[in-house]
């Protein structure tokens, strides 16, 4: 996800350093970029990224500071106070986090109203939306600083009204996870079932409309029976399926380890993920041009 924080940056002309403490991941990064500016149609404005392992140097004088690093609580408050010491007292401290609350983050911070969280999301350079974060000591100077900074990169920034774990859009996600879990725990469909039915029906709507948005076309009275049937024998479960936890001990993780509940192969794996970049693209650029 760093990298394509910043490239997408960069792609707009802003100088651009990027670090971290592996020199393999710095190259891994480095390639990841290049592929994506191999053809440099659009990016008239690129600038070139910096590439450093040294923490000091690489962020003294920045404006912004975003963190990309793993989901691990204690990492990310170490890396803000080690961060902050090189820091203008202006400088914006940002998280990527996806879970984790603002508050608990920033808790160590001397000035914890320059701190929020900017939720991307995977590709970042073709998912318009980031979900904002701020804390009750949020400065809002601050989330008025970078929404326009957003939008300036054609970004679709949301502000939430205050802090919840996952936020919003990761919170929407699990919900369907969970009732596909639960589906197929029941046996009542396959993984591969549940796939072809999201893809092949609401999927496609949820492209173009809001659950909101489909529920005023379907009307209130409608969706109200249909829930008063569904509601009562949905999965309400308050921890991962033990189907989860299955994959998990028999090392089973997905893309990584070539097998979870697919088997997967370089070529099929190359397959989806151009699939989803395709698409990403096409609607990204349809919005772009209404």
């Amino acid at each position: 996800m760093g990298h394509g924080i910043a490239f997408e940056f960069a792609k707009f002309g802003h100088e651009v350093t990027l670090f971290d403490i592996s020199q393999n991941k710095l190259k891994l990064a480095k390639d990841k970029i290049e592929k994506l500016i191999s053809n440099k149609s659009g990016y008239d404005s690129y600038r070139e990224i910096t590439f450093m392992k040294n923490l000091k140097e690489s962020i003294l004088g920045a404006e912004i500071v975003i963190e990309a690093i793993n989901e691990n609580y204690d990492a990310k408050v170490d890396l803000y106070s080690k961060i902050e010491k090189f820091l203008d007292n202006k400088s914006l401290i940002i998280s990527n986090t996806s879970s984790l609350l603002p508050s608990k983050l920033s808790k160590n911070l001397q000035r914890p109203e320059r701190f929020f969280v900017t939720h991307y999301f995977n590709p970042p350079y073709n998912i318009p939306l980031v979900e904002i974060v701020p804390t009750l000591e949020t400065d809002l100077r601050n989330i008025d600083k970078i929404k326009k900074l957003y939008f300036e990169m054609n970004k679709n920034p949301v502000v939430l009204k205050k802090e919840i774990n996952g936020f919003i859009a990761n919170r929407l996600q699990a919900a369907i996870q969970r009732e596909s879990i639960n589906l197929v725990e029941q046996e009542i469909a396959t993984p591969q079932d549940i796939d072809n039915i999201v893809k092949n029906t609401f999927g496609r709507r949820l492209s173009v409309a809001g659950p909101f948005e489909i529920w005023e076309q379907i009307g209130w009275d409608l969706v109200e029976k249909i829930l008063l049937e569904i509601l009562p024998n949905l999965s309400n479960k308050k921890s991962p399926s033990k189907l989860i936890k299955e994959k998990v001990l028999q090392k089973k993780l997905g893309f990584s380890t070539n097998e979870g509940f697919y088997k997967w192969d370089t070529k099929k794996k190359e397959k989806l993920v151009d699939a989803i970049s395709k698409n990403l693209i096409l609607l990204r650029d349809f919005n772009s041009n209404e």
